[in-house]
């Protein structure tokens, strides 16, 4: 008689089965945290690569960087009755060649370079491209991005023509001062009051998500005027003296922010 050949036993498979999940259970978490981390890195660069690029260019031009929005003689003027055209500072430091092109809202296909976004957005990331900025220039050339400047310094009106705009110089604590941030809103400079809980689109309801980002451990990612980027929530960017502004401001001036802010900035 052949012996029988050995084999595991129900109880032996059901014991496999149940330590090779424990084991995927203990993993999964550790790779997420990886994943993530490696996802911020990416961002962080993306910001450095922004930050120095716009220094760089600050360099070229008498200490002074793009405005947020800059009319421009490099576009044809848009036939909207009567109003201009105008390119964003992404838009500008590409058309300079400070920065390489980006994805271009109007050509899903063409991805252009990964810089201008956020691998951990939650939210795809758009363009201020095809838009109005409100008030009367119409925007072309814009790249799809998930990073704007602090619209506390930056934002000028009517955009300047074909400038550089703001003055380094003045720029007190350089170490403190933000210049650009991530977002998950269209246009090119986010302002501080800009807190609430409105959703990503211009004119799109309420998703309680807010322009900032919070998906980085629920901080964001910010750069300041001297190139460094650091990631902190968005409560701890208005410190007095606060990170959006070049002065400090009153005491209380602030207080209403616990109240407005989205939730997920909390």
């Amino acid at each position: 008689m052949r012996p029988g050949r050995p084999a595991f036993t129900l109880i032996e498979l059901l014991v496999v089965i149940g330590i090779i999940a424990v084991l995927i259970g203990i993993l999964l978490p550790v790779l997420s945290a990886a994943r993530n981390a490696a996802r911020g890195a990416v961002c962080l660069s993306n910001l450095r690569n922004l930050s120095q690029s716009a220094l760089a260019f600050a360099t070229d031009h008498r200490d002074q960087l793009p405005s947020n929005r800059v009319r421009t003689d490099a576009v044809p003027e848009y036939d909207s009755g009567s109003n201009a055209t105008h390119l964003t500072w992404r838009a500008y430091l590409v058309l300079r060649g400070y920065l390489p092109d980006g994805p271009d809202a109007q050509r899903p296909d063409d991805p252009g370079s990964e810089v201008w976004r956020c691998p951990s957005s939650p939210t795809e990331a758009l363009s201020e491209e095809g838009l109005f900025d409100g008030f009367a220039t119409f925007c072309v050339d814009d790249v799809v991005s998930n990073y704007a400047y602090n619209g506390m310094l930056a934002w000028r009106y009517p955009p300047p023509a074909d400038a550089a705009d703001i003055d380094l110089v003045r720029i007190r604590q350089p170490s403190h001062t933000i210049v650009f941030l991530e977002t998950r809103a269209v246009w090119p400079d986010l302002r501080e009051n800009s807190v609430d809980g409105r959703g990503p689109t211009f004119g799109a309801e309420d998703d309680g998500g807010g322009y900032f980002s919070w998906w980085h451990g629920g901080a964001g990612h910010w750069a300041t005027f001297d190139g460094s980027v650091t990631a902190m929530k968005l409560l701890d960017t208005v410190a007095n003296p606060p990170r959006w502004r070049n002065e400090r401001v009153d005491a209380d001036f602030y207080d209403d922010w616990p109240d407005r802010i989205a939730s997920v900035y909390r």
